[in-house]
């Protein structure tokens, strides 16, 4: 799996740590290595998609779905805490979530739970009526056309 199939280049890992200056050929590590970084995440994430039953990429993560644009962001992420950390040569409290979350990721690859991302139904709420703090029930909203005034013994509505 190369890593162009999640589209990521070094200006995206740039872009997520351009607090910390450019990365080019001067910088420490250089865009050689990021771009080497990038490409063994992206393997590794492959790897797990590809023991979860992912096996031909362009139709079983399509470039629009949450599947495709979760993978591409946890690169991202792991590329440029992996960045991170050459650069200051020290571990921080980034570097350590972004380690864990891409662990936590992986994970879920491996064991094919990543198949039903982004397609749970939005949460709704079952109650219907309106709250009454006073007297602590539940009571059917008023059908007349003032809604929203208030209204003595009922409250709003």
């Amino acid at each position: 799996m190369s890593v162009f199939l999640f589209g990521i280049v070094n200006s995206d890992v740039a872009d997520a740590v351009s607090w910390s200056g450019p990365i080019d050929a001067d910088s420490e590590p250089d865009a050689t290595r990021l771009t080497a970084l990038i490409n063994g995440f992206a393997a590794e994430l492959g790897c797990a998609l590809e023991g979860a039953g992912y096996t031909d990429f362009s139709t079983d993560i399509p470039s629009d779905s949450n599947l495709y644009a979760t993978a591409k962001a946890q690169i991202i992420k792991r590329s440029a805490a992996q960045w991170i950390l050459e650069n200051q040569r020290h571990d921080d409290d980034y570097t350590t979530q972004a380690r864990e979350a891409w662990s936590d990721y992986l994970e879920r690859a491996r064991s094919g739970q990543l198949g039903t991302l982004g397609a749970d139904p939005t949460p709704r709420s079952n109650v219907q009526g309106a709250f009454n703090s006073q007297s602590q029930i539940t009571i059917q909203p008023s059908k007349a056309p003032r809604l929203g005034y208030w209204r003595k013994g009922k409250g709003f509505n």
